[in-house]
């Protein structure tokens, strides 16, 4: 089981998203999370254009399966960053 507000990071093209576990099921033997996104912009802006380019459809992913999320301390890697 992952903790509520457990942190976890995806990437989304060429960049990495940040965000904290907010709620968890189990559906069909899989584990998914509804994640909290922090400064999410330029996911937001390509969902955006998507749902524009193809007839105002939302194509906003609410329930993340545990595999494409990575969980991680901030602190850990904050301080493995310093070091570059």
């Amino acid at each position: 089981m992952i903790d509520k507000n457990k942190s976890v990071w995806s990437k989304f093209g060429g960049s990495l998203r940040f965000g904290n576990v907010k709620e968890e099921k189990i559906e069909k033997g899989w584990k998914f999370l509804k994640i909290n996104w922090m400064d999410d912009e330029a996911y937001e802006a390509s969902i955006s254009w998507k749902s524009k380019m193809r007839g105002g459809r939302d194509f906003t992913k609410t329930w993340y399966r545990i595999d494409e999320v990575k969980v991680f301390t901030p602190a850990k890697m904050i301080g493995t960053l310093k070091k570059l």
